[in-house]
């Protein structure tokens, strides 16, 4: 039976608890209720450790914790508002024509979720009240207070007639000031369908976990070859001694001019701290009288994962290793280690001039590479990473933001036209 944390909005309990006890009678249920996102960030670190996942009721909060740790160690999401439940609940509160469009607050809708499709069929002149991008794109503990406030300035101007929020700690808020309030939250449906979906990560989890994770281990010296040797033993022997220490095994081949170390996924998590600290590098460049570098790889063979280590050596600078899988890129791996000498690479360079993390930039460059072209949509992106799309959207927008990459919209039969980022390769390449 597998055990999942629902993070909830006091006031949103009560419609999820609806939803998913009658349809996962097999599945352990912790509810963990908040009344503001600390409150949240605390629940996670409680729990982290001991469940298979965990699912937020909003957006809002998932992203604020995430702000904060960076990476979740284990599957997580969030309740997301699809289109077809906001279309429901928005199409009946104006076809008596008594309310007006242009006249109330919607206060999720932003270019991440791409308006809801909203402004593709608002004529000029008649869209609602939103909020600008960047009050979710700068997260802070007070968020619920600046989505409350941003409402109540627009109603005391005489600006709107009805706010409508995705934010249930929002609602009590406005309606005690008198503010007309329409909650929306997904529909049963919808929110059984999002358990499906987190519970397939899960068991995808736990296969990958079995995966094969295979270390490339290259390392030189200024010493003739009968000292090399030497030193070449001694490191082999380091290479087990942080195994033992870890309380983990490896299998050990000791090439020519090179190891190779083979474990499993699960265990490469171990022994750096859920895939975010290069421990065996530190270990051995303290203890090692040698040049290392390292690179790990994940596959589904043996053969794959070396192949995937040999990239990851590759990308190895003077920040730390990487480890590559068949959909993602991570690293640099953090060090304890730091060399007497730095250098400003490229990848750094990048990243402090348009102001966008090295691991967006990463993960961007590797999906170019993988796909052979400059041309990606959300989609593509959250396939190759392993990612949602909500997530690649803001990925690929902070490109647009920078000036990296442009915006334009493909048919693709019928329907609305594809929304297709174009990737200025030339500016990342320096």
């Amino acid at each position: 039976m597998y055990r999942i944390a629902i993070i909830t909005a006091v006031h949103s309990q009560a419609f999820i608890e609806k939803a998913l006890n009658k349809a996962f009678p097999n599945i352990d249920f912790i509810y963990l209720s908040y009344s503001d996102t600390e409150d949240a960030l605390k629940h996670y670190y409680q729990h982290k450790d001991y469940v298979n996942g965990m699912l937020f009721s909003g957006e809002l909060t998932y992203y604020f914790v995430k702000q904060e740790i960076s990476h979740f160690s284990l599957p997580v999401s969030y309740l997301e508002l699809t289109q077809e439940d906001f279309y429901k609940t928005l199409l009946p509160l104006f076809n008596d024509h008594q309310l007006k469009l242009e006249r109330t607050c919607i206060d999720f809708l932003n270019n991440d979720n791409d308006y809801m499709g909203l402004k593709d069929i608002t004529e000029p002149g008649k869209f609602p009240y939103i909020f600008d991008d960047h009050l979710f794109n700068t997260l802070s503990p007070t968020i619920v207070d600046d989505v409350v406030n941003r409402h109540k300035e627009l109603y005391d101007n005489g600006k709107i007639d009805l706010s409508i929020t995705r934010f249930s700690n929002a609602t009590k808020k406005l309606k005690a000031l008198n503010i007309p309030t329409v909650f929306l939250f997904p529909s049963s449906k919808s929110i059984v369908k999002q358990m499906h979906t987190l519970i397939a990560d899960i068991k995808g989890e736990k296969l990958l976990e079995n995966q094969i994770a295979v270390g490339k281990l290259t390392f030189s010296a200024n010493e003739p070859p009968e000292d090399l040797e030497i030193k070449q033993l001694h490191l082999h022997r380091l290479i087990l001694e942080f195994a033992k220490m870890k309380g983990t095994s490896f299998f050990v081949q000791n090439n020519h001019d090179h190891f190779i170390i083979v474990t499993t996924y699960g265990e490469l998590k171990l022994i750096t701290n859920m895939l975010k600290h290069g421990e065996l590098f530190d270990y051995l460049q303290k203890h090692a009288d040698v040049t290392i570098k390292i690179g790990w790889g994940v596959g589904g063979s043996v053969e794959q994962a070396q192949k995937n280590a040999d990239q990851a050596k590759n990308l190895q600078g003077i920040s730390g290793p990487y480890i590559v899988s068949e959909t993602d890129v991570y690293g640099p791996l953090r060090l304890a280690y730091t060399p007497e000498e730095t250098d400003d690479s490229q990848l750094v360079h990048i990243s402090n001039h348009h102001h966008i993390s090295p691991h967006h930039l990463q993960r961007l460059l590797y999906t170019l590479e993988k796909l052979s072209t400059d041309h990606l949509t959300s989609e593509d992106l959250a396939s190759h990473l392993g990612i949602s799309t909500r997530s690649a959207n803001r990925v690929l927008n902070k490109f647009v933001d920078q000036g990296l990459a442009k915006v334009k919209h493909q048919s693709v039969g019928r329907g609305r036209p594809q929304k297709v980022y174009v990737i200025d390769i030339t500016k990342l390449q320096g």
